[in-house]
């Protein structure tokens, strides 16, 4: 199990203990989901004659703020309970579903209307023709089942990752997997307020040569989805390209290479699968893909910078996920040498924890952060 030490502070700088955000009383991924539904909350209110149902949709908001603050104030009681630091990971990826669907019964209130004759202008004078009609030249049953399978694979890393990362007791990369997906979803989610679409399906339809795409299995499980769980006008930017590019780029130093290749390719095609599906425009595409970059950077640098806070030593030694009496080492870093600390115990009433010259194994880069060779 890595120490709660930074890999990149390992590398010089002042000597930090600490622990990850996770164990604060609100940590960045509390923040992060209370800063979206507090924004959401106030726009419910000030345009509620636009909102569909707008008080009980303003409860269910204040509702999951109130449960993670609950969580967040579970978690600061319990700062050794790694099951709980947990769970305040995966609540708000169980969470998404209704606050993504939500956004159907608001998603006018800036514009009252649907942007889609502005998004076409500016396709067509920026590439002459619109490429969901292109695409539509290519369709066949046996690309689009193919295509419809990497779009499928994006509901994948709300699942497999975290799972893994949960499994393997990687809190650490669980927090910043998990920041950084939210990072990029709730901006898509207020993206959509900002120009909200319809979509080429709906807007392009008696222009398609095809009329309908075909597939065998994938296809229809896939409508079935849009059709029960795909709010109108959720389309710019693409959350689906968001979201896994961001979480590509995370991954990338997560998992082995071979596997990582699989992920890109999965990636490559669920980009092409959006517009190609007539589910996006090109321009939904492109700024998903610009936001992934910018949300993965902004979730590194947050994350780097603000993972450790200093506090007394004892707060973070239990490592939650080890053997009950196993400890985590704490590493002292100063600028251009590492030097193991040795920890102190409570028990027998040690003092503050003591450094010896040497590199430690722990303040050297842990080879499951390495792609496989």
């Amino acid at each position: 199990m890595e120490g709660p030490v930074d890999r990149a502070a390992t590398e010089g700088g002042p000597p930090i203990t600490g622990t990850t955000l996770s164990t604060r009383p609100v940590g960045p991924v509390d923040l992060l989901t209370l800063g979206y539904l507090a924004v959401v909350s106030c726009l419910v209110v000030v345009f509620r004659d636009r909102v569909d149902g707008w008080l009980p949709l303003l409860v269910g908001f204040l509702g999951y703020a109130a449960a993670v603050l609950a969580l967040a104030v579970a978690a600061g009681r319990r700062p050794g309970d790694a099951r709980l630091r947990a769970l305040r990971l995966f609540v708000p990826l169980l969470a998404l579903p209704f606050v993504y669907l939500a956004i159907g019964r608001y998603v006018l209130v800036l514009h009252g209307r649907f942007l889609d004759d502005v998004v076409l202008s500016w396709e067509r004078a920026a590439l002459g023709a619109h490429p969901n009609l292109v695409l539509d030249r290519l369709a066949s049953p046996a690309l689009t089942e193919a295509l419809m399978a990497c779009y499928f694979s994006y509901y994948a890393y709300f699942l497999v990752p975290p799972v893994v990362f949960l499994a393997r007791g990687r809190l650490d990369h669980l927090e910043r997997y998990v920041l950084g997906l939210l990072l990029a979803l709730y901006t898509c989610y207020l993206g959509f307020l900002v120009v909200p679409v319809l979509g080429p399906e709906l807007v392009l339809r008696d222009e398609f040569a095809t009329p309908h795409l075909v597939g065998h299995v994938v296809v229809p499980v896939q409508r079935f989805l849009m059709a029960h769980g795909d709010p109108v006008g959720a389309c710019f930017p693409s959350s689906h390209v968001a979201a896994t590019w961001t979480a590509v780029l995370a991954l990338r130093r997560m998992t082995p290479r071979r596997v990582f290749r699989w992920i890109v390719a999965a990636a490559v095609g669920l980009t092409v699968a959006v517009v190609y599906s007539r589910y996006h425009y090109v321009g939904d595409a492109v700024a998903g893909l610009l936001l992934a970059v910018a949300c993965h950077r902004c979730a590194t640098a947050l994350h780097s910078r603000i993972r450790f806070v200093p506090h007394s030593p004892e707060g973070s030694r239990t490592n939650g996920f080890a053997a009950p009496g196993d400890r985590e080492r704490l590493v002292c870093v100063v600028t251009g040498a590492s030097e193991k600390c040795t920890e102190s115990d409570p028990s027998n009433g040690a003092g503050p924890a003591s450094c010896a010259s040497a590199v430690p194994a722990a303040a050297r880069p842990d080879p499951r952060d390495r792609r496989g060779r």
